[in-house]
C-alpha cells in the first residue's frame, strides 16, 4: 500500500514523516504545520531536557515551575492541564512535543522513565529525544487511545525485564528506534512476549515507518514484536537483530478462533526488512495467524535448539525449524474441528534469502497454507527442505509456488548434508490420507538452479517427489 494514500488528521503519513524531520523551533508551528489551532480544539504540552531529564521525567509536583513527561501525560489523560501544566492551544486532542532546553542536548539527557499511561489520543514529536524505560512497559497504551510516536529513541534500561511498548489501542510509529527490550525472563505469556512491542487483541498499529528500526530486543516470543491476535495493517520497519528463546525471533503473530468468528492475528508488510533475528523455531518469523508480505526481505535469521514450546498440530516439533519463517495453524488441543490453517503470502518482488535452520526448512516451513509468488527463495540452509519444508494440515491448505501473474525463484538452497531422503527445493509430510492431491505443492512459472543434488536419488534430485503435486514438475 503507498503511504502516500494513507491520511491522518488531513495529512498523508509521509508528508507527517517529512514534515517531522523538519519540525521547526515553537508549540506554534507544531500546531499550525499540522492544520490544527486553538480552534481546532488541540493542546501542546512542551517538556525540556534541562529540566525534566533523568528521573524528572516522572516527577508530579504542582508548585515546580516546569512539566514533566509524566505530568504532561497527565494532562492528556484528563483532558486539562494538570500539575502546574499549561498549553498552548488548550483543547481536547493533544501533541507533546520534546524540546532540548539550554546546555540539555537529547544525547546527553535521555528521559528516564518506569512505566506511563496513555488513555486519550495523542502525538508525541520527539525531534529526536531518547526515552530510556526501567519498567515492564515503558508506555502502556489503554484501548481508548490513538497514539503517534514520531522521532523518538525508546531503550529498556532497567535491571528487571521489561519492554518499551504495550499497545490495546491504536498507533502509528514515524521515524524511531525501539531497542534493548527484554522480556524473555519473566513468566510465560503475556509477560515474556514482545521484546520491544506487544499488540494486544484490541491493538490496531495502523503505520510503522521504513525509518523505525526495531533492534536487540529478546522475548520468549516475539524477541521484536508480539501481535496477540491484534492487527498490524502497514509494517515497513527494519525488524533487526533480535531474538527469542522459544519462538519468532523478529516477528510472532498469534491467531484465535472462536466459533462463529473468522480468526483473528493479522499482520501485512510493505517493504520490510526482517534481518539477522534468530530463535528456537522461526527466525524470522513464526505465524499462526495471516501474514501477507509485500516487497519484503527476511534474510539473514536462523533457527536452532530445542525447547521452542511449539508444534504443529499432527504433532510435529517445531524445534529448529524455519529458518526465515514458520507458518503453522493455531490449534485447540482436543479440538480438531479448530484447526484453521494459517495463512503465509508472498508477493511485489519479496526475498527469503540466507536464513538457515538446523532442522526443517531453511527459507519457509510451511503447515498451512502458502502462497509463495513474486519471491526470490535463495542461499537457504537446512537439514532438508533448504528452500521450502510443508507438512500442510488444520481445515484448509494450500501450497502453490508461482503463479501465471507472478513468478518464483528458487536458487542456491543448500543441505547440511546431502543425503537420501534431503531434497533442497522441497520436503515435506503427508500426515494423513485425506486430499493428498491438495496437501502437495504445485509450481508455476518457478525457475531454480545451483540448489544442491541429491546424489543419493538422481531421479528425484531436489524435490521430494511425494509432495509435488500431480499435473506440476519440480523445477530443476
Amino acid at each position: 500500500m503507498n503511504s502516500n494514500s494513507r491520511t491522518l488528521r488531513g495529512l498523508s503519513y509521509e508528508s507527517m514523516v517529512n514534515w517531522a524531520r523538519r519540525c521547526s523551533a515553537s508549540a506554534l508551528a507544531v500546531a499550525s504545520m499540522l492544520g490544527w489551532s486553538a480552534s481546532a480544539q488541540t493542546a501542546v504540552y512542551n517538556v525540556y531536557t534541562n529540566n525534566q531529564s533523568g528521573n524528572g521525567a516522572m516527577e508530579r509536583d504542582e508548585t515546580d515551575d516546569y512539566c514533566s513527561l509524566a505530568e504532561a501525560i497527565d494532562s492528556v489523560n484528563a483532558g486539562s492541564p494538570q500539575w502546574g501544566c499549561k498549553d498552548a492551544f488548550p483543547g481536547s486532542g493533544a501533541i507533546i512535543q520534546f524540546w532540548e532546553g539550554s546546555g540539555g542536548s537529547f544525547s546527553q539527557n535521555h528521559f528516564d522513565i518506569t512505566k506511563l499511561i496513555i488513555k486519550k489520543d495523542v502525538v508525541l514529536f520527539g525531534s529526536g529525544a531518547y526515552i530510556d524505560s526501567e519498567g515492564s512497559s515503558g508506555l502502556v497504551i489503554r484501548a481508548t487511545a490513538s497514539v503517534e510516536v514520531h522521532g523518538l529513541t525508546l531503550t529498556h534500561t532497567g535491571s528487571e525485564g521489561g519492554r518499551l511498548i504495550y499497545s490495546s489501542g491504536k498507533l502509528a510509529i514515524f521515524n524511531s528506534t525501539l531497542q534493548n527490550g527484554d522480556v524473555s525472563g519473566l513468566d510465560d505469556g503475556k509477560p515474556s512476549s514482545g521484546g520491544a512491542l506487544y499488540n494486544a487483541a484490541s491493538g490496531v498499529i495502523s503505520y510503522v515507518g521504513p525509518d523505525v528500526i526495531i533492534r536487540n530486543n529478546k522475548a520468549k516470543r516475539g524477541g521484536g514484536i508480539y501481535n496477540s491476535t491484534g492487527v498490524i495493517e502497514d509494517l515497513r520497519a527494519q525488524v533487526v537483530g533480535n531474538t527469542a528463546t522459544q519462538a519468532g525471533g523478529g516477528i510472532y503473530n498469534q491467531s484465535t478462533y472462536a466459533v462463529g468468528m473468522a480468526p483473528k492475528g493479522r499482520i501485512r508488510t510493505n517493504g520490510a526488512i526482517i534481518d539477522g533475528n534468530s530463535a528456537a523455531s522461526g527466525g524470522g518469523v513464526f505465524n499462526k495467524g495471516k501474514f501477507y508480505m509485500s516487497g519484503t526481505e527476511v534474510t539473514n535469521n536462523s533457527a536452532s535448539g530445542t525447547d521452542s514450546g511449539e508444534r504443529t498440530p499432527a504433532g510435529q516439533s517445531l524445534d529448529g525449524a524455519g529458518g526465515g519463517i514458520v507458518s503453522s495453524p493455531f490449534f485447540r488441543p482436543n479440538e480438531p474441528s479448530l484447526e484453521l490453517a494459517a495463512e503465509l503470502n508472498t508477493g511485489d518482488n519479496s526475498i527469503i534469502s540466507s536464513n538457515e535452520a538446523s532442522g526443517y526448512g531453511g527459507g519457509v516451513y510451511n503447515a498451512a497454507q502458502a502462497n509463495l509468488v513474486g519471491v526470490a527463495i535463495t542461499d537457504n540452509r537446512a537439514e532438508s527442505g533448504a528452500a521450502i519444508f510443508s507438512v500442510p494440515q488444520g481445515l484448509y491448505y494450500y501450497c502453490q509456488v508461482g503463479s501465471v501473474d507472478e513468478s518464483a525463484t528458487i536458487n542456491d538452497n543448500t543441505l547440511h548434508a546431502p543425503g537420501p531422503d534431503r531434497y533442497s527445493i522441497l520436503d515435506g509430510i503427508l500426515v494423513d490420507d485425506q486430499n493428498l492431491s491438495l496437501r502437495r505443492c504445485s509450481f508455476t512459472n518457478t525457475t531454480a538452479s545451483g540448489n544442491t543434488w541429491n546424489w543419493a536419488e538422481p531421479s528425484d534430485p531436489y524435490c521430494s517427489p511425494e509432495m509435488v503435486r500431480s499435473g506440476s514438475v519440480c523445477p530443476q
